[in-house]
């Protein structure tokens, strides 16, 4: 299919989400898990998540590492952090140690979003990371010894009420520091801006791949390019289901 102009306009990740919850506020986005979400509600659940991470002083150009598998908070942090202007960094939730840290050290991650087992990396690792000044716990992650600053619960930033500030993001502007496998050496951070995200499906409906009003199931990791971009930015694009 040819590419519909309109669609090279958008070029800011936030943006085109909250696009479709204005034009089409019930059209369903995204489910992980029971139930799906529309784009309003993704749209409203990311506003309120992203006013409780800036109020923990995270804010445009702050690297936030992200730790996770596969689940919805990872979705709605995705675009939180995109709202605030903020540096997502996607790791293997495998990564454990000395590949860990290399990550988390070298990307100067200033705050770390991630489950119980992240939290237990994080509290072996904290004294190594100078950077780092806050953890955000997603779901029971028990006692875990000391993290860096104040550790969060997820739900309780989701929850508070808190309006997500206003940002001027520009297409150039980083959305991303993903590192790569690291097979000849260190992994190496892949600076990645909203204008790549939103360009990236192009060459999936060009070449008829992908249509307007798919549905999509994917196992695609969140944490590298097959989930994020291959999977959820068309999505976006096209105002999909996924």
């Amino acid at each position: 299919m040819a590419l519909p102009e309109e669609w090279r306009s958008w070029r800011v990740v936030p943006e085109r989400l909250r696009y479709w919850a204005r034009t089409d506020p019930d059209r369903a986005f995204l489910r992980c898990g029971p139930d799906w979400l529309s784009y309003a509600e993704v749209d409203s659940r990311t506003d309120a998540l992203a006013g409780g991470i800036a109020g923990l002083g995270v804010g445009k150009g702050d690297r936030v590492a992200v730790v996770l598998p596969n689940r919805l908070e990872y979705l709605l942090t995705f675009f939180a952090l995109a709202k605030l202007g903020a540096i997502q960094v996607p790791i293997n939730p495998y990564l454990k140690g000395e590949f860990l840290r290399h990550q988390l050290a070298d990307s100067a991650a200033v705050a770390l979003i991630g489950d119980a087992p992240a939290m237990a990396q994080l509290a072996r690792l904290s004294s190594a990371l100078p950077a780092m000044r806050t953890a955000v716990a997603v779901g029971e992650v028990g006692e875990v010894g000391e993290t860096p600053g104040a550790t969060v619960p997820f739900d309780e930033l989701a929850a508070s009420g808190r309006h997500a500030p206003v940002v001027t993001v520009e297409p150039s502007d980083l959305l991303a520091v993903m590192y790569t496998s690291g097979t000849t050496g260190l992994p190496k951070g892949c600076m990645l801006s909203h204008g790549y995200y939103l360009a990236m499906p192009w060459p999936w409906f060009q070449n008829g791949w992908l249509h307007p009003g798919d549905r999509t199931l994917t196992a695609m990791p969140l944490f590298h390019i097959g989930g994020q971009g291959i999977a959820l930015m068309p999505a976006l694009l096209a105002g999909n289901s996924i």
